[in-house]
């Protein structure tokens, strides 16, 4: 009697050539065959397969989920992949099957089974319905191989090779299986079919390329025809002191004439990190202009020398390449502000915009009376900027610190002086040491912000950055909220991180798609898309939005991160290693360390080991988990007794992402108490779907029935928050 029909994912295996060795080489085939039965076997039950029946050359296996399925065929791939090397072939399938007086039928066997004939050694083939299985995990990357005729199969079907490190994709040429007209045929067949199809794409493609060179061949179409009439990017000012030490002073003009800018509605004005790539690059004006799709440039240099400033600037259309306003002044130090109130004033009549009361008010207004504070508080930003962007040194942050403490001594009601205070407080509570300590103290700074500056939006960031770190995300977003009312869109990629760490995905969405209404022409909102698709695992979109980003500004830092996240996500070593090298052309320790992760993931622990050694983190966890696995077990102990103390001594701030790294070190030495610290920083709102899939610390308990159904429970999460981001778009 036939039990009932199940659905599952089939696994078919074969070693290729066994017939021709047996012949060659009876002793070599068994030893053979005896390595590949012992991968094949060990592997399956470690990722849940049932083994059905075992041919010695081959066997056919079912699993419950496409997901164990492809990754014990990864898995025994890369293992035979190594010397001895036996060349095995896999085909897998998902579909119906019964049993029937022991034996498995369906047609899914059947397919499977044709699947597998097509293949080499070292490939993985597999049906359309497992790539839609697989097809938004990120570590897996899949081939389209075309569509095949199977014997004994009514309609073609689309056959898929899986890439990736030790496994191999054939040549359409060499797929010949189990098929009622040979590929060579087909291909012969259908030669003149395919012929004139290129040609007639070719012409449409010339065409294409012809229609879009004329629109482009007018002046306001090669500057971009998305160009807002009112669209203005402020460069840094030159320094011309004559000491390269006034430079912050300098910025800090520059930065200051931008924040004003940006009160005045109707101004499309671009922000400080876009322009900052700029800074002594040489480029031209009208260059600059159409990399950031601007159609005005403000320009201009600061002299300061004792009490005494001359400040020069220029408005530049850059469509025409003409100057359309310049001005210079020579005030006294104290006169500052008033300085760049004239510039923004200026500006807003060349565009005939019309300022209200309130607007001027706001941009009359000093950060302070007191200069001596001022030059305090601009030396501390140089360097604060420089600890929040890409890691800076700690004494940099000391150094802000106590200059902000000389500033609020000159002038205790400075309100942005205490908001950038209270930033340096909550950056320093991640060190570790007296987090909540640092933390009570940037709130009560934060308030203080709000209380001298109620209208201007540093002193309700710095809150939210405040609680942002302790893990109280809605009390951050309430105040992130109040940022923007206080200065709309000047805080809106950070209120739309906040609502995707509290995986509201569609709220997210929806605040960076705010962002690139106000301004399309900004990368960095696309660069925010690009990561709310990564934590989804939704590589193909993330790449989508990164490519958009890059073609604005191909040299920005935070476009080629997100580039190199990417590559090392899909496993492109090639593309990864061009990137790190471009990005850290001068740092040979920085481009190690990122080599070494890349192949950590890749699970080639010889070459990690072998960057790690000479990196900037020859001792962190990562390095613990390479010394486990090449069996220098007291070193990687050590290692990861050395990054857990750091890790349980510092809870307190960004606990989700601590505790989802006391779970993977657990993980790694199989102790069962990363169980509870996963489920923690899941609760509290850790979610980066891809790295989850692919984290290599997860390997020893990843067939473990506690691990798969927090797997389980995480898959179900993320489908969940994709349908929200598509929401949102």
């Amino acid at each position: 009697m036939a039990s009932p029909r199940q659905l599952a994912a089939i696994m078919f295996t074969d070693i290729v050539g066994y017939t021709e060795l047996m012949q060659r080489n009876e002793a070599h085939a068994v030893a053979v065959t005896k390595r590949y039965l012992a991968v094949f076997h060990e592997t399956a039950a470690a990722h849940g397969g049932k083994v059905l029946n075992d041919y010695g050359e081959g066997s056919l296996c079912i699993f419950t989920s496409a997901m164990q399925a492809i990754e014990c065929a990864v898995s025994i791939q890369r293992q035979l992949h190594q010397e001895p090397a036996v060349p095995v072939r896999i085909g897998l399938h998902i579909g119906e099957i019964f049993f029937e007086e022991g034996k498995v039928f369906g047609d899914g066997v059947n397919i499977a089974s044709r699947i597998q004939s097509l293949g080499v050694g070292g490939a993985v083939l597999f049906s359309k319905e497992m790539y839609e299985t697989i097809k938004n995990h990120p570590r897996f990357k899949a081939v389209l191989m075309g569509s095949f005729e199977f014997k004994n199969v009514e309609e073609s079907m689309e056959v898929f090779a899986l890439s990736g490190k030790g496994l191999t994709v054939p040549r359409r040429e060499q797929m010949q299986g189990k098929l009622k007209v040979p590929v060579s045929d087909t291909r012969r067949s259908r030669g003149t079919q395919k012929s004139w199809l290129i040609a007639t794409a070719t012409v449409l493609l010339v065409l294409v390329i012809l229609a879009v060179a004329k629109k482009m061949s007018s002046p306001t179409a090669a500057y971009g025809a998305a160009k807002e009439p009112n669209s203005i990017a402020v460069l840094y000012f030159s320094n011309m002191s004559g000491d390269p030490r006034q430079e912050y002073f300098s910025d800090g003009i520059t930065e200051e004439i931008i924040t004003r800018l940006s009160m005045i509605d109707g101004l499309q004005v671009k922000s400080r990190t876009s322009v900052l790539q700029y800074k002594g690059k040489g480029k031209s004006v009208r260059q600059i202009a159409r990399e950031l799709r601007v159609k005005h440039i403000l320009e201009g240099s600061v002299r300061k020398q004792g009490n005494q400033l001359r400040v020069t600037a220029q408005l530049i259309d850059a469509t025409r390449d003409e100057h359309i306003w310049a001005e210079h002044y020579d005030r006294e130090l104290k006169d500052v502000f008033s300085v760049q109130s004239d510039i923004a004033r200026h500006i807003a009549s060349r565009f005939q915009i019309a300022l209200s009361d309130d607007t001027r008010k706001r941009l009359e207004a000093p950060l302070t009376l007191n200069t001596e504070a001022y030059d305090y508080y601009l030396k501390a930003r140089s360097l604060s900027f420089l600890d929040f962007g890409f890691g800076g040194e700690a004494t940099s942050r000391q150094t802000s610190i106590e200059l902000l403490r000389q500033a609020l001594e000159l002038d205790p009601s400075f309100a942005e002086a205490y908001a950038l205070q209270s930033l340096n407080y909550s950056n320093a509570s991640r060190d570790g040491k007296d987090a909540k300590r640092w933390l009570d103290s940037a709130a009560l700074l934060a308030r203080a912000a709000i209380r001298y500056g109620p209208t201007k939006p540093d002193g309700y960031e710095a809150l939210a950055t405040a609680y942002e770190t302790t893990g109280d995300i809605d009390k951050a977003l309430k105040w992130a909220l109040k940022a923007d009312e206080a200065q709309p869109y000047s805080r809106v990629l950070y209120t739309a991180r906040l609502y995707a760490r509290r995986q509201q995905y569609d709220k997210a969405m929806e605040w960076t798609m705010k962002a690139v209404r106000h301004d399309p022409a900004e990368p960095s909102h696309y660069i925010s898309k690009a990561f709310l698709f990564y934590e989804l695992g939704m590589m193909d979109s993330m790449k989508r939005y990164i490519d958009v980003a890059a073609m604005m500004a191909p040299e920005r830092t935070d476009a080629q991160s997100a580039l190199m996240l990417f590559y090392r996500t899909t496993y492109n070593l090639e593309e990864f290693e061009r990137l790190v090298r471009t990005k850290n052309s001068n740092d040979d320790k920085v481009y190690n360390f990122s080599m070494a992760i890349f192949y950590l993931f890749e699970r080639d622990w010889k070459t990690a080991d072998s960057f790690y050694r000479i990196s900037t983190h020859p001792e962190d966890m990562d390095a613990a988990l390479v010394k486990l696995h090449l069996g220098d077990e007291p070193t990687g102990r050590r290692y990861f007794q050395k990054a857990l103390d750091t890790r349980l001594s510092a809870t307190g701030y960004w606990d989700q992402w601590r505790y989802f790294d006391i779970a993977r070190i657990y993980a790694a030495l199989r102790d069962p108490r990363y169980l509870e610290y996963l489920n923690k920083a899941i609760k509290m709102g850790w979610h980066d779907y891809p790295f989850f899939e692919q984290d290599p610390f997860f390997d020893f308990v990843r067939p473990t029935p506690a691990f798969r159904e927090v797997a389980r429970k995480m898959y179900e999460r993320n489908e969940t928050f994709k349908a929200r981001l598509l929401k949102g778009l």
